[in-house]
């Protein structure tokens, strides 16, 4: 993506989404996920495996479902239901066609960001059971995207959504992994929203805008889980 000269003005990474909304987004997801979770255990339960594309599909109905009927105490008008698989290029507009899994927008735009299409939370779906290793499926195929520049690269921060099978593996599990990534720059840590742990890990990004020849910073990444009940 080529940024015109008044584009290129404007300030890039794009600021952070208030924690205020990061939260309320955080327990729409898990509202979400506890309309479909029941409905999918059965079969996942009994292969041990978890089908990504039909549950992220399911939860996007979900929350488009909870959105569309203000059922959160929050305000919620300035959210748009989440798109899934938003086609989107990386920083330097040599891929064309990539596709985070879940893209959460706000209405009206922001002011004074670069480019409104490449504003949002942008969330990457990883299925966590014992079919998959956690380090392929979760850090090479998942967190590595917003570290090279393929998702958020407009912005400061991202979101893992894991999809878990009970008892398999556990946060500290992915914190010995990421010990070993040069990239991380700071392992996980809680950040707890009302009852529910989520987890903050903040990556380093080597790349430079093509436009302005500047880093963007370092990407934080929130995490979180959400397990299957047996």
């Amino acid at each position: 993506m080529m940024l015109s000269e008044p584009i290129q003005k404007r300030k890039l990474p794009h600021d952070d989404f208030p924690l205020t909304l990061k939260s309320l987004i955080v327990k729409i997801l898990i509202l979400a996920w506890q309309r479909i979770e029941a409905d999918l255990l059965p079969k996942t339960v009994k292969s041990n495996y978890v089908d990504e594309v039909k549950t992220t599909t399911r939860l996007q109905k979900a929350i488009g479902k909870i959105l569309d009927n203000s059922e959160m105490q929050e305000d919620t008008s300035t959210l748009v239901t989440p798109i899934r698989g938003m086609e989107c290029e990386n920083y330097n507009g040599e891929s064309l066609e990539k596709r985070p899994d879940l893209t959460f927008k706000v209405h009206p735009r922001r002011e004074g960001v670069a480019a409104s299409i490449y504003d949002g939370l942008f969330i990457e779906c990883k299925p966590i059971d014992p079919n998959r290793k956690l380090k392929e499926q979760y850090i090479n195929k998942g967190i590595n995207r917003f570290v090279n520049g393929d998702y958020a690269w407009a912005m400061p921060c991202g979101m893992m959504l894991g999809y878990v099978i009970k008892n398999y593996k556990t946060p500290e599990d992915l914190s010995a992994i990421l010990r070993e990534e040069e990239h991380t720059s700071e392992n996980l840590k809680e950040e707890p929203i009302e009852t529910t742990v989520t987890y903050q890990s903040k990556h380093k990004r080597d790349w430079k805008y093509p436009a302005t020849n500047t880093k963007p910073g370092e990407i934080g990444i929130q995490h979180l889980w959400l397990y299957y009940s047996s």
